[in-house]
């Protein structure tokens, strides 16, 4: 470990780095979230009922080791306590509040997957086990929490104890008795945050929907920003408008043919702007907890509006009733119930692509009546959101369309 009354760095972008390396980073170099639980428990169980002296030997020589790395991650996380609010560093991934998601998927509509799809620990890679909503969205709250009951002088103290009774060959508790309540979970909890603060300073610390757009959607965003569902809707206005997707779903959906030039010419646009319509919908009613940041329209570089600015002050939606606009995510979740997205993506997909490729019109079946209405149900749900960051905003960069 450094010395840690080493200089802090005056670029901001490398404090993450200067704070992880108070003891973080060398202490956790050598593990992974298995074999420290493993050898961890491996500690928890050593006890006098190891009788073979070989064997014994065997696992101090393991374990004093490891004592030694427990004790580096204790310094470093308490180093990096101290010097973030030494430095009065913020930082917009880990210090923001987070609020309920307010469009998340009302229960009774939700699917037998949702609670595997939206459990807190899901976009996270690797297996942790211990973290709860609130520290995985704030590792911080791990480490201040580690020392309430013990301070780093008594941590220190007692792992210094152990070490010593393990050169001896003895067990832990010969020299102070058993551990406090529940210290091997508070230790692997501190790995766990520990671990995720990693992430958080080599910048692939993951957003909490990532598993959904990737891992379900198989459309990867690039960049913490980029998961936010409010960036997508930029998306699908960033070239056309809402008055034309709107004419498009009509248009694939009717009885009769005509030569549509501009759809045919904008045809793998529109494939698109349908594909992130239904995939924004339907990941806005996952994840139960969103960052502060991802409501705020300011947060966006900019804004593609669906309308003129003229348009933008008098449009209401045609396809949503009073109480359907009033209550977006009571809305989306009847849309979406018991709907496959990626299966009703690639329906869509190919209505598009029928229409394009057959010289006749395609007869529509009740069916099609359903996915045209739900379409234009959802679009007018997207643009309403889109409208409101529109009219909340208060930097410039928004992007009216042409009238």
């Amino acid at each position: 470990m450094k010395d840690i009354y080493w200089c802090p760095p005056d670029d901001k972008l490398e404090i993450p780095e200067f704070l992880l390396n108070g003891g973080i980073f060398e202490a956790l170099s050598s593990y992974t979230l298995e074999s420290f639980r493993e050898l961890l428990k491996e500690l928890e169980r050593f006890n006098e009922s190891v009788t073979s002296k070989k064997k014994r030997k065997q696992i101090c020589e393991r374990q004093i080791p490891f004592i030694l790395d427990i004790k580096m991650m204790v310094m470093g996380c308490h180093f990096f306590i101290h010097q973030k609010k030494k430095l009065k560093y913020w930082n917009d991934w880990i210090d923001i509040p987070w609020v309920k998601n307010p469009y998340r998927c009302v229960f009774e509509y939700r699917s037998r997957e949702d609670f595997k799809i939206n459990h807190h620990l899901a976009h996270l890679e690797d297996s942790y086990t211990l973290l709860s909503i609130k520290e995985v969205q704030n590792f911080q709250k791990v480490f201040k929490d580690f020392f309430k009951p013990m301070d780093l002088s008594l941590w220190i103290k007692m792992l210094d104890h152990w070490k010593e009774a393990l050169e001896r060959n003895q067990d832990i508790t010969d020299i102070m008795g058993p551990p406090p309540y529940k210290v091997y979970d508070a230790i692997l909890k501190l790995f766990e945050a520990s671990y995720l603060a990693i992430s958080w300073a080599d910048y692939s610390y993951l957003p909490p929907n990532n598993h959904v757009w990737e891992h379900y959607l198989g459309s990867p965003c690039e960049g913490y920003q980029a998961s936010n569902p409010f960036e997508n809707i930029i998306l699908i206005f960033n070239t056309n408008s809402y008055y034309e997707i709107q004419e498009v779903i009509k248009v694939i959906y009717s009885n009769s043919k005509k030569e549509d030039t501009f759809l045919i010419q904008n045809v793998t646009s529109f494939r698109f702007t349908l594909k992130w319509l239904l995939q924004t919908g339907w990941v806005l009613l996952q994840t139960d907890y969103y960052p502060t940041t991802w409501l705020n329209p300011d947060i966006l570089d900019y804004i593609n509006c669906p309308f003129s600015i003229e348009e933008l002050r008098i449009w209401k939606p045609k396809y949503l009733s009073t109480a359907e606009s009033e209550n977006l995510n009571i809305t989306l979740s009847i849309l979406y119930h018991d709907i496959d997205v990626r299966e009703f993506i690639y329906e869509v997909e190919d209505r598009l692509i029928q229409y394009i490729a057959n010289k006749q019109a395609i007869e529509i079946n009740d069916s099609d009546l359903n996915i045209e209405t739900t379409l234009l149900k959802i679009l007018d749900v997207i643009t309403l959101l889109a409208t409101d960051f529109c009219k909340r905003r208060i930097k410039d960069r928004l992007n009216y369309k042409k009238t």
